[in-house]
């Protein structure tokens, strides 16, 4: 599935989520992608919604945490994947959803939805 992009932009962390609701009409709320969205959330949180379920939420203090609400699809772990910062991937082996962390593909983590990544340091918070 191609990357959709907003103005050029692919929100990955706060400050790009923030710069795109930022520039639409309504500053809460803005279309991603088929049936994603990107919306405000309470405490400054900014989430990536894929029809009900915040698959993404992006938090002022840079981490980032994922959220699948049981639904493994190859959608969910896509848009997850799609908006993830550097340095975290996701796929789907053997039927369960995989965490890849800093390309190392021999090293495949469980995910749990609720995980928490923090990109500064490059593992899970």
């Amino acid at each position: 599935m191609p990357r959709t992009t907003v103005n050029g932009y692919i929100p990955t962390d706060y400050d790009s989520a923030e710069y795109i609701l930022a520039g639409g009409r309504n500053k809460d709320e803005r279309t991603i992608a088929n049936n994603t969205k990107l919306i405000r959330r309470g405490r400054g949180d900014i989430a990536v919604r894929l029809h009900w379920t915040d698959v993404v939420t992006f938090h002022r203090d840079g981490t980032v945490t994922f959220n699948t609400g049981g639904w493994h699809s190859r959608t969910t772990v896509d848009r997850m994947d799609t908006y993830a910062p550097g340095g975290i991937q996701f796929c789907i082996r053997k039927g369960t959803v995989k965490v890849i962390l800093n390309r190392d593909f021999d090293n495949l983590i469980d995910f749990r939805d609720g995980m928490r990544y923090d990109p500064r340091r490059g593992r899970i918070a």
